[in-house]
């Protein structure tokens, strides 16, 4: 009832300029299937989806496996289950303020911060054997917890342009699905392999590392928003 959900709804245009400001509107290209599937085919694409592939890969497996790491750690599982249950708390004030800081900063910079943040709280997590190391994580990792996906979805308006962005962020949406039910399978797996949760915890902070620098590398690399815009000067 209260959202403002376009730009003319606040007096402005597209790219932030003012109503009178404003070049006449010509009709994008971008709702069409071709303009969708020529964005997901861009390098750019790939690039931010194999990140945030990973990062929800390792997200996914690590609230699944959390817990049973912990109890065979000798700590009591009620305890530890709600001490994991203040991940949310600390997610909030996170959220706030990194996603306002994504107007100053590059939301895909601050999305590589997030992750490796949430890599190294995982290795608090492989040898926490008390509460106090049991804290320790939570509040490292719900900082990430909680803003993975505002971030990313700021990262994607970034690169891709608004006609399309709903359908853009679909298609991601299927292999982030995919991986995020595969990774606690996979690392249920794994763990009855080799006995214990360490080298599972361990690639899984390689995940998270692994989509630090991706997102690094596609912030270093991104340019302006490409507009989906005919200029019929030029036909």
């Amino acid at each position: 009832l209260v959202l403002r959900r376009r730009p003319e709804d606040l007096g402005l245009a597209r790219d932030g300029r003012a109503q009178d400001e404003a070049a006449p509107r010509i009709e994008p290209a971008g709702h069409s299937r071709g303009a969708v599937w020529s964005a997901v085919r861009r390098t750019d694409f790939a690039i931010l989806t194999a990140a945030v592939a990973a990062s929800s890969f390792a997200t996914a497996t690590v609230i699944v496996h959390q817990l049973p790491h912990l109890t065979e750690q000798g700590l009591d599982p009620g305890t530890a289950g709600a001490a994991l249950g203040l991940i949310g708390v600390a997610s909030l004030p996170a959220r706030w303020v990194l996603s306002s800081l994504a107007s100053r900063i590059s939301p895909a910079v601050i999305l590589a911060c997030v992750t490796a943040a949430m890599g190294g709280s995982l290795f608090i997590l492989a040898g926490a054997s008390n509460m106090g190391a049991v804290y320790a994580y939570v509040l490292l990792f719900g900082v990430g917890f909680g803003t993975l996906q505002p971030l990313r979805a700021e990262v994607m308006a970034r690169s891709f342009e608004r006609e399309i962005y709903g359908s853009v962020l679909g298609v991601q949406g299927v292999a982030l699905a995919i991986v995020g039910a595969a990774g606690p399978l996979a690392a249920g797996l794994a763990r009855d392999a080799t006995g214990g949760y360490g080298g599972v915890i361990i690639a899984l902070a390689a995940f998270y590392f692994g989509s630090s620098a991706l997102m690094l590398y596609a912030a270093r690399a991104s340019g302006p928003v490409r507009p989906m815009t005919t200029d019929t000067r030029r036909m």
